[in-house]
């Protein structure tokens, strides 16, 4: 899996799309060849050592708090480059009920008075109180299946909604009068509390009626981090368009090319900095809409490509032109992929459908089933994905893509492996406790071997290199070998973190995203 020939190959394509790198960079997300593998690592330990592998260092906050994104760390030229997407609240003195907030204690005042009162009784039940906090949900999707019919199933949300709070829900008359002031603004707390009690509603009630009504306002700040790769230590951070109440934790992996580093901010906006010093060189908004989720961007050709839930475009990464949109070929967190052909450069699009598009035009050369978050891994003339809780194979033409295969796997999230003739893929949760590995003949889709992963490895890309896979369950670092007769877990290490964070391998050493930080491991043998 590591010979000369396939080093040769990878090396040869990321000088085509990425421009030059040098050896042990990580370019962007998943990689300098978009697909999970390091062609050039060196010898990476064998197992996992007692306590986990030596911390080299972790860099100053990237912001003042939360988890500001999921994005992985980039490595090039001995520095690293992340995005952080930071949210945080404003305290606000205004009070407003709201209809989301009436909608979230399941207020839907043209419910069948039938159907409602039914409702009322069940969620009132010596049955429902006698349920433990378990037994809560698969009793109340028995009830819906048994009392509201397909006619009536646009009631089953706030009726969901009912059920699931019993005896404690707010009731409906209060939620009535509550109808009569929605959107009206009382300029404080002291305000809302004095209506609650002129409408003779006590405080235990009000206290549960008010727990959704905002208290405070959405804001956000956007950055971009570049830190020495050696020590951590911050080079630069340059802050970069935002908008306040944006959604924030899924934010991307930024791209390195030809001296300039590319993200796609929280606002839906691509920024283009100077690596060396962060200064802005361009910005763009190319969407007519504000979005979220984003992908990670790629840089192709020259043309900087990116998707959002309102479609895909292509921009000269010089410029920052539109060179080309694609509005319907919008993404939910699944990033492009490359691939090169004779005919030249090609973008694999994991949209509503896989779609292949000219990297320079942006027209549609082909399409095949897709979906979901996952990024394709492309290798030669071969495609894996995962889409539809299928993990799926495909063989690429230029006309074409094939399907060889599909199985199931469960994890829309973790974009797979192809290494050699088999593919690899580490997630698919069975559980919050346990996860899925597995390993697949790429020809035929006979599984090789499967594994259980403690610890629900979820949302997570895998790294490949020197022989083993680097995958991240909540909290632990899991090494895995990445052999084709049986599974083989060769260690794992506590060492924090959310799950949804992917791992970035580069020259022996591991960077990621650890709460507000990046933290740099040596995995080196």
């Amino acid at each position: 899996m590591r010979g000369t020939c396939r080093a040769a190959s990878v090396l040869a394509i990321l000088a085509v799309l990425c421009g030059p790198a040098a050896g042990g960079d990580w370019p962007g997300w998943r990689g300098p060849s978009r697909n999970g593998i390091v062609a050039d690592s060196p010898a990476l330990i064998e197992a996992m050592p007692e306590g986990g592998p030596t911390k080299l260092w972790e860099s100053e906050p990237l912001h003042p708090a939360g988890t500001g994104g999921y994005g992985s760390p980039v490595v090039v030229d001995g520095r690293v480059y992340v995005f952080a997407d930071w949210g945080y609240s404003i305290p606000k003195d205004d009070r407003i009920v709201t209809q989301n907030d009436l909608n979230g204690h399941g207020y839907v005042p043209d419910m069948p008075t039938e159907l409602s009162a039914k409702v009322e009784a069940a969620r009132t039940s010596e049955e429902r109180k006698a349920l433990d906090r378990k037994a809560v949900e698969p009793w109340v999707n028995e009830w819906l299946k048994a009392n509201v019919p397909e006619e009536q199933k646009k009631f089953r949300g706030a009726a969901q909604a009912r059920l699931r709070a019993g005896p404690n829900a707010v009731p409906l008359d209060v939620l009535a009068k509550m109808a009569t002031v929605v959107d009206k603004v009382f300029p404080n707390e002291d305000a809302l509390n004095a209506w609650f009690k002129e409408n003779g509603i006590d405080d235990a009630t009000r206290k549960e009626a008010t727990k959704w009504v905002r208290t405070a306002n959405p804001a956000s700040r956007d950055f971009l981090l570049c830190l020495d790769a050696k020590t951590g230590k911050t080079l630069w951070k340059t802050e970069v368009p935002a908008r306040d109440g944006q959604t924030h934790g899924d934010s991307s992996t930024p791209a390195v090319a030809n001296g300039r580093v590319f993200a796609i901010t929280a606002s839906s906006t691509v920024v283009c900095l100077d690596a060396t010093s962060g200064a802005v060189v361009w910005k763009k908004a190319p969407f007519a809409q504000v979005s979220n989720p984003h992908s990670s961007v790629l840089v192709a050709d020259g043309v900087l490509v990116a998707s959002s839930a309102r479609g895909t475009v292509g921009l000269d990464a010089a410029t920052g032109e539109l060179l080309w949109e694609a509005k319907a070929l919008g993404t939910d967190n699944a990033s492009p992929a490359a691939w090169k052909t004779d005919g030249g450069t090609r973008v694999i699009i994991n949209s509503r459908k896989l779609a292949c598009v000219d990297a320079k035009t942006g027209k549609v050369i082909w399409d095949a089933l897709g979906g979901g978050s996952a990024t394709p891994a492309v290798v030669g003339d071969h495609l894996a994905c995962v889409f539809r809780q299928k993990l799926v194979a495909y063989r690429l033409s230029a006309e074409s893509a094939e399907k060889l295969w599909e199985i199931e796997f469960k994890d829309d999230y973790a974009s797979p492996l192809i290494l050699g003739d088999h593919v690899y893929a580490v997630g698919a949760p069975n559980s919050k406790k346990q996860g899925r590995a597995v390993c697949v003949e790429l020809k035929t889709g006979k599984i090789a071997w499967e594994g259980a992963v403690e610890g629900g490895p979820t949302c997570s890309s895998p790294v490949a290199a020197d022989g083993k896979l680097v995958a991240f369950a909540p909290g632990h670092l899991v090494l895995i070998k990445a052999a084709t007769d049986k599974y083989t877990e060769l260690g794992r290490a506590k060492i924090g973190g959310e799950g949804w964070t992917s791992p970035t391998v580069a020259d022996g050493r591991l960077y990621c995203r650890i709460g507000s930080k990046v933290v740099c491991y040596d995995l080196a043998k």
